[in-house]
């Protein structure tokens, strides 16, 4: 995110050690591992790709790096899954590297972003993809990995996810979540929201939820919503008075409880929409990345620090029991659970 990056250039003289990169070698992965996407700092070229084994409280760092012979590249963002390949959004490098998923060697690499966010697969022939700087979504063929298309939309596009035959897409910049015919590829509406929404996703019961943190560096307070899918009317809304801003909105995959991040993780009503108690404390915490294994439930959360040195990433069993922690790469942004 943009607050991220202005943190980053400003430690760029502080200095920073990478990871230690292992030698080259078999990469012991099984299905229910974790991917660990290592953000990085702005320029500093120490974004990584990790892999984590629950079972054994393992931690491989820097795998696509030890397989490759080269970084990931600048700013690691975010990781999508197609077709037994992971796509790599590679935020100011401008690019998306796909690598097989069994073995981490790069299959493509694709260009012509101006600063990829997030990726979102339309069943097997298309790849919308969010930009900060472009004013737009790309649609990249899946089959020729080339993009085919720009849907122009005017801001920061960033958070996406599908329902009812709509692609969903948050507005950083403008106080709108835009829907676009995934077909079509062209923006059918605009929905008003409040400012700077970061993170979106859609219910059990088809209802997109959104949690808008306010204009950066205003005292807006946070406010959650709630849309309709068929009507894009806003039908639910609650403002969010943690004393902070929070971000990292997800709705469980086991469950359907929903949940944000903010000093810790906080539960809001999947029926009710309605704030309940905070269920982790971590007031100490920088809160950067948060995700829900969809079998087993457990929460992954990581505290990016200082954005400097690596991250610690906590996992939490039944949501509220600590059961592991292990150090990962620098700025933690993220999991992707095979």
């Amino acid at each position: 995110m943009r607050r991220t990056i202005s943190i980053c250039i400003l430690l760029f003289l502080i200095g920073c050690a990478d990871e230690s990169v292992l030698p080259p070698s078999n990469i012991d992965a099984s299905a229910g591992d974790v991917m660990v996407i290592n953000e990085g700092g702005f320029q500093r070229g120490n974004a990584s790709l990790g892999l984590y084994n629950f079972s054994t409280n393992t931690y491989q760092p820097n795998i696509y790096k030890n397989v490759n012979g080269q970084p990931v590249g600048d700013v690691f963002q975010s990781i999508g899954t197609h077709d037994g390949d992971y796509w790599l959004v590679v935020n100011n490098s401008g690019k998306i590297v796909v690598i097989d998923s069994s073995d981490y060697k790069i299959k493509h690499e694709i260009t012509g972003f101006k600063s990829p966010r997030y990726v979102h697969f339309y069943e097997n022939e298309k790849a919308f993809v969010s930009d900060l700087y472009g004013n737009e979504i790309a649609v990249v063929n899946t089959q020729t990995y080339r993009i085919d298309n720009y849907i122009p939309i005017d801001g920061w596009t960033d958070q996406m996810d599908m329902v009812n035959g709509r692609l969903f897409v948050a507005n950083r910049e403008r106080p709108f979540v835009f829907v676009v015919d995934p077909i079509a590829e062209v923006v059918v509406d605009s929905i008003p929201v409040a400012h700077n929404p970061n993170s979106l996703s859609v219910t059990r019961n088809n209802l997109v939820v959104v949690l808008c943190e306010g204009r950066l560096g205003s005292s807006d307070a946070p406010v959650f919503q709630v849309i309709d899918s068929d009507s894009y009317n806003v039908i639910k809304e609650i403002e969010i008075d943690v004393g902070g801003k929070p971000s990292l909105l997800r709705v469980s995959p086991v469950n359907g409880n929903i949940y944000f991040a903010s000093k810790g993780i906080h539960f809001i009503h999947p029926v009710t929409f309605t704030l309940e108690d905070k269920i982790i404390d971590l007031p100490e915490a920088n809160v950067y990345g948060f995700d829900i294994d969809p079998v087993t439930g457990n929460f992954y959360v990581s505290d990016a620090k200082d954005y400097v040195k690596k991250s610690e990433v906590y996992v939490y069993k039944n949501s509220k029991t600590k059961t592991n922690q292990f150090m990962a790469g620098v700025i933690c942004n993220g999991f992707l659970f095979r």
